[in-house]
């Protein structure tokens, strides 16, 4: 099977891109290809790409196998191709999956896109370019002091909550969800402490030495956080 995904032409340089993964069965996991080639950039200057946080060699190419249960999410995007249509070339985002020769794009590109980027983070797991990821979220309190732990893998597609001490796992699809809820606000890092946090209050740390203090580090509302620690 191969996916295919370009950015829209609406999308400038530094941004714009292009990915081609293949993938191909091997017992129990999958074999996959991974290329992802930015475009357009030679129209630009060094300076106004390292400016929008990029580096000037951003293009990423990787080779391996991926577990059973990376091997399941392909089989899934290869079945979804029963719903596709034809593909047809948009203003929007292009992705297309060939399967044995047909080639056919999504009606809604959300769910592939997510899932492009969550093999990328894999890879990046795979390759120790990144760590898990790894959340922690406390709220100390008069009488109290509450902590939930997150720790997620992109490489195992493993996610497992830990709450005052109790391991709880949760589904691989609730991850999306709660992340959207952790990364809603704003962090302002000029205003976080990299010390333990020892006064009445809320936190987050984002799995490095930093923690934002809900209300003046992070600006969200804290019902966002709190939930977290029931």
């Amino acid at each position: 099977m191969k996916i295919l995904f370009q950015t829209a032409e609406s999308i400038p340089p530094p941004y714009a891109n292009q990915v081609e993964i293949d993938s191909k069965s091997t017992g129990e996991n999958i074999h996959v290809k991974f290329r992802q080639t930015y475009l357009q950039r030679d129209e630009m200057e060094e300076e106004d790409i390292l400016d929008e946080g990029f580096s000037l060699d951003d293009d990423m190419e990787w080779e391996g196998e991926l577990n059973e249960a990376w091997k399941a999410e392909f089989q899934k995007v290869a079945e979804s191709t029963k719903e596709y249509t034809a593909t047809s070339n948009t203003a929007h985002d292009e992705i297309s999956v060939e399967v044995e020769d047909a080639k056919l794009s999504p009606k809604n590109v959300d769910p592939l896109k997510r899932f492009i980027e969550q093999l990328q983070q894999a890879i990046f797991e795979h390759e120790k370019l990144e760590a898990p990821l790894n959340v922690v979220i406390k709220e100390i309190s008069n009488s109290e002091e509450r902590t939930t732990k997150l720790n997620a893998s992109f490489l195992e597609r493993t996610y497992l909550q830990t709450i005052n001490g109790q391991e709880v796992p949760q589904h691989w699809n609730q991850l999306d969800e709660q992340l959207k809820l952790i990364f809603a606000g704003d962090y302002v890092y000029e205003k976080a402490s990299n010390k333990l946090p020892t006064k009445r209050g809320l936190y987050v740390n984002l799995g490095n030495e930093w923690w934002f203090e809900v209300g003046k580090s992070l600006i969200i509302q804290p019902t966002k956080i709190q939930g977290f620690l029931v």
